[in-house]
């Protein structure tokens, strides 16, 4: 199974490194925003997990240890000997491809691949982390922009520069190493690679707050239900994208634009009011149409069945103990003994 993993716009924060911990992920990426990396430079192998305090004994009659994740049976298994690592993306070297590759104001402009690859041959570090979107290739900039014939010729520059290209795992085999490796504080409020690097980007509006928290009614509904279906559709419901498209509500400048822009365009004829409260009202609806899959409704629909009675015996002598009588046999001297049932 994967073992390095990204999450939604590289969301990161101490919580969500805690859980790809737990979950048994090797190493994640994020981006390396000024604010949580500091005087830190992302061309280095980071982790979080071990360098804070330990933990105390606590004294409970209810920590037995004896769970299925309880740390004797987890360090007994050897998956947790090293917390995972994480790749910090080069923001600066990245946003020259992903954002101002076709910005003729900008004083790179144009950008062949042989002056690329040479910054990223003299960038200071044990090795670059580069990441853009898909549709940075051929939507943020278009074909006429020249961005195919830079990607073909980029592997042959690099080769020339002798920069080596390697996937996240070989990174990590490679700078590993407790020597090579460096501890990076995250932040508790999540950074992302979107936008200003917060969650603004999903949570910068009322609308988005309120989708949010309907979010997690939805969720919680579903799992009252314990329906594995609903469940599903409940995760559908609670993907990113039902939160960035209403970015715009209340905006406005380059992100809400692009917010805007992945707003279904039928939608617009609503009006942006109304689009807010139909989508709010998608998951009001979700609420009411699960409701009668709560075991306690769906127990109190089916048909009252009265106890039934354990069989009456056919006869009430039924229970009887043997008991034996003597009885003289005239014909011998024997004793014989005769069997004769009582009723209790």
């Amino acid at each position: 199974r994967p073992t390095v993993t990204d999450t939604t716009e590289m969301c990161m924060s101490a919580t969500l490194y805690n859980a790809l911990d737990s979950a048994g992920f090797k190493g994640a990426v994020m981006d390396g925003r000024p604010w949580v990396m500091g005087w830190r430079e992302s061309s280095h192998l980071y982790t979080y997990g071990d360098d804070g305090p330990y933990a105390c004994p606590i004294e409970s009659k209810q920590t037995s240890g004896r769970g299925r994740r309880a740390p004797a049976k987890l360090a007994a298994t050897g998956e947790y000997q090293k917390a995972p690592y994480l790749l910090t993306r080069h923001l600066e070297l990245s946003d020259d491809v992903g954002y101002r590759f076709s910005n003729t104001g900008w004083s790179g402009f144009p950008l062949y691949a042989a002056t690329y690859a040479d910054w990223i041959a003299r960038t200071w570090g044990d090795f670059l982390f580069l990441g853009w979107d898909f549709e940075t290739f051929g939507e943020h900039h278009r074909q006429d922009s020249g961005i195919f014939e830079f990607m073909r010729a980029l592997p042959g520059e690099l080769a020339q520069h002798g920069v080596q290209t390697l996937t996240p795992g070989e990174v990590i085999a490679k700078f590993g190493a407790p020597t090579s490796t460096h501890h990076l504080p995250l932040p508790i409020y999540p950074t992302t690679w979107a936008g200003s690097g917060g969650m603004e980007f999903f949570l910068g509006n009322s609308a988005q707050q309120t989708i949010l928290q309907l979010m997690s009614h939805v969720y919680g509904m579903a799992r009252l239900t314990e329906n594995p279906d609903l469940l599903d559709l409940a995760i559908w419901l609670a993907q990113s994208d039902n939160l960035h498209l209403i970015q715009w509500f209340g905006r406005s400048g380059p992100e809400a634009e692009v917010s805007a822009y992945f707003t279904p365009r039928e939608w617009w004829d609503l009006g942006p009011d109304r689009i807010i409260h139909e989508q709010q009202q998608v998951y009001i609806n979700t609420l009411r149409a699960m409701e009668p899959y709560l075991p306690a409704r769906m127990a109190r629909r089916e048909p009252h069945k009265p106890p039934t009675k354990s069989p009456r015996r056919k006869r009430e002598e039924a229970a009887e103990v043997e008991v034996r009588k003597p009885h003289h046999n005239l014909g011998n001297n024997s004793v014989q003994y005769r069997l004769q049932k009582h009723p209790v």
